[in-house]
């Protein structure tokens, strides 16, 4: 029993130098076959590389197989077995795809003025338009419009008929887009803020013959205005759509110099006129307005 024991020693001393050799010769044919990854950071990653696209590198680091993923603009370069070299110093970070997009359009349609400004008749209003779209929802908007709205209704006299109220608007806001499933349009509600101004006609006539004659010189106002609206634009992925919208404007003018002359004639004495100004005179003005524009899109979101 001794005897057997003792030979088996002596075979394992004899086998156990050829064992270390095979490990040995293993382990380095093992590590030439890997590959090394140097980060431009320093960081150095050996393993093998599986797969290398435009934005990212997978490789596993042996034994174990799981697969990592290393984005391309981190790598300096990779080094293969036998010295091959490949370079990523030409490549920089990959951006990601923009949701953003900006469109203009030319908007025309018609308007009814209310309020301090009910005589008006309806009119036009035409102007520009832009928005910008940080995602798929929300944007800002601003536009600069003009509205022609005309007078007379009011006036008799035979030198004097009528004329044009002009509302200028410069606003700004915030849209919320919704919608847009195939077949189905965009809907916007959209709010806006910012300055109007109004130019009344020359100068109002009323009255005359036995009753006082009063000539209104209101000049023109400016101030605050406020616009909330819907609009629906085509969902068509086209450079060009259409908009429809509808919406109002409130707006408050104050006229700085604003004036009225209320002039009767005495036939025992002669034309009597009186002048009175009013430096403060404040007009409100509710503007309903629908028009239809034509969309165009300047910069496609890329997602």
């Amino acid at each position: 029993m001794d005897e057997f024991l003792n030979d088996i020693v002596r075979n394992m001393k004899k086998v156990f130098p050829v064992f270390l050799l095979l490990v040995f010769h293993f382990s380095l044919c093992s590590a030439q076959d890997l590959d090394t990854i140097f980060c431009r950071n320093g960081k150095t990653v050996v393993g093998k590389v599986i797969n290398v696209g435009k934005d990212k590198v997978v490789y596993i680091t042996p034994p174990d197989s799981s697969r990592t993923e290393i984005s391309t603009w981190r790598i300096d370069y990779i080094v293969y077995p036998g010295g091959t070299r490949f370079s990523f110093t030409e490549r920089s970070k990959t951006a990601p795809p923009s949701t953003a997009s900006f469109h203009l359009s030319a908007d025309v349609g018609g308007s009814v003025p209310s309020i301090s400004y009910r005589d008006g008749i309806a009119g036009f209003h035409f102007g520009p338009r832009g928005t910008f779209y940080f995602n798929h929802t929300i944007g800002v908007v601003a536009k600069a419009e003009v509205d022609f709205n005309g007078t007379g209704l009011d006036y008799i006299s035979n030198s004097y008929w009528g004329g044009f109220y002009v509302f200028q608007q410069y606003l700004a806001g915030l849209t919320y887009r919704t919608g847009g499933k195939p077949g189905f349009p965009f809907v916007d509600f959209v709010g806006m803020a910012g300055l109007c101004k109004a130019t009344n006609p020359p100068t109002t006539e009323q009255g005359g013959g036995a009753d006082p004659l009063v000539l209104t010189n209101a000049g023109s106002g400016s101030g605050p205005g406020f616009y909330f609206g819907i609009d629906f634009t085509s969902s068509a992925d086209q450079p060009v759509a259409f908009t429809f919208g509808a919406g109002f404007l409130y707006a408050a003018f104050s006229y700085p110099d604003y004036s009225t002359t209320v002039s009767a004639y005495d036939p025992h004495t002669s034309l009597i006129g009186n002048t009175t100004s009013d430096p403060v005179a404040k007009m409100s003005l509710v503007l309903y307005q629908m028009y239809v524009g034509i969309n165009f899109r300047v910069k496609k979101a890329n997602k």
